[in-house]
């Protein structure tokens, strides 16, 4: 069973991957592994939590008439 949205934790995937190795952030986490390493550990963490990563893009007034119909859609909707 989903948690309820407002019981989420909102986390940069690149902090949660810097804590699971003991770094204090990421950039010190990059730093001490290697940007390539730290990439890759990255990469697998969104890949093995799929369904609980997401990334935030907000959508201007520059993007396409289909994705500004659904932002229109999604926005006079909430929760569809």
């Amino acid at each position: 069973m989903e948690a309820d949205p407002t019981q989420w934790e909102i986390a940069k995937v690149e902090d949660k991957v810097a804590a699971m190795d003991n770094y204090l952030d990421a950039k010190k986490a990059a730093a001490g592994l290697g940007k390539g390493v730290f990439a890759e550990k990255k990469a697998n963490y969104a890949l093995e939590n799929c369904e609980r990563v997401f990334r935030y893009t907000e959508i201007n007034d520059d993007a396409s008439k289909e994705t500004l119909a659904a932002k229109e859609q999604s926005l006079s909707n909430p929760g569809a």
